[in-house]
């Protein structure tokens, strides 16, 4: 009985590792699901002679990905996503402002609490199309653009979670000779089943 003590020991610490790992891998793996995302394109020219353009709008998006643990709690999920963000807008001036859908690949890394709770930051890269024109000068884009932002998780069941999320892309572009900033910023809500 006393040779069997190391035995013992090691069963132990065996199966208390893999009852780790396990926790640990628990909240881990494929997913995918469906947000309503509410987007809005804004342009400011810059200067006190001249107007802001923005507009908005609330559409549907869908998106698939894969978690991993990192250590116990942070995690890091790489993610295609697609928001229907596409949108045509024609002011009384004559000015008009189309923005294109966005889709693209990001990276989510942050911490998750054993109470289902998670935050996380978000850098990729998302397709931007724009066509503005403003008072007779106009400027467009259609190419893969940064995108930056942060969310917030929770983990309703083993399969259901839900997030809200932040995200932002944009660039400068060149109307009335005077470079002007635009951009495109979503907020999505959504609902993931876990595979």
């Amino acid at each position: 009985m006393e040779n069997s003590k190391p035995f013992i020991y090691a069963y132990v610490f065996v199966a208390s590792i893999i009852s780790l790992e396990a926790q640990a891998n628990e909240n881990e793996g494929w997913y995918g699901g469906i947000g309503l995302a509410h987007s809005g394109y804004f342009v400011d020219e810059g200067g006190s002679n001249t107007e802001n353009r923005d507009q908005s709008r609330t559409s549907p998006g869908l998106y698939a990905g894969y978690k991993k643990q990192l250590t116990r709690g942070f995690f890091i999920a790489g993610e295609l996503f697609y928001n229907n963000t596409s949108n045509d807008e024609n002011y009384n001036s004559g000015d008009t402002i189309s923005v294109g859908d966005q889709y693209g690949l990001k990276a989510n890394v942050g911490y998750e609490w054993d109470w289902g709770g998670s935050l996380y930051g978000i850098l990729g890269l998302a397709h931007y199309e724009y066509d503005v024109e403003i008072a007779g000068d106009s400027d467009n884009e259609s190419q893969f653009r940064p995108i930056h932002g942060a969310g917030l998780g929770y983990r309703i069941t083993d399969t259901l979670s839900s997030h809200l999320e932040f995200t932002a892309a944009g660039s400068e572009i060149n109307l009335n000779d005077e470079e002007a900033n635009a951009g495109l910023i979503v907020i999505r809500l959504g609902m993931s089943y876990h595979f």
